[in-house]
């Protein structure tokens, strides 16, 4: 079996995402392969390996998985600095703050593209 070393470089800050991705894979190598080869243009060749679809299919699963921890992680960043006016005088403690329910349904409908 013959092989052949390729290299290419990337931008620490440029491909900081693409570099975050391989930092987690545990077989850079194949990676790299599978997603070059899911990622190939049609017309360029024989085409992906039927194996390559379900290597696609499986790493979307993946970070479709992690989507839920994603999220979380930025609603936490978002609301770690935020901080709640004490309740005005004459306002009972539970009545919902029009401002801040303003600012929730403002957020949420950016986030959500409604």
């Amino acid at each position: 079996m013959t092989r052949r070393v390729v290299s290419f470089v990337l931008d620490d800050q440029r491909d900081r995402d693409l570099l975050d991705w391989l930092d987690e894979q545990p077989n850079k190598s194949g990676s790299l392969r599978d997603a070059v080869r899911a990622y190939r243009p049609p017309g360029s060749g024989a085409g992906p390996a039927p194996a390559t679809g379900q290597a696609a299919i499986a790493a979307l699963r993946d970070e479709l998985a992690r989507l839920p921890d994603v999220v979380a992680e930025a609603v936490r960043e978002d609301l770690a600095a935020y901080r709640l006016a004490p309740t005005p005088p004459g306002r009972e403690p539970s009545a919902e703050d029009p401002e801040l329910a303003a600012r929730l349904d403002n957020q949420l409908t950016a986030f959500f593209g409604e």
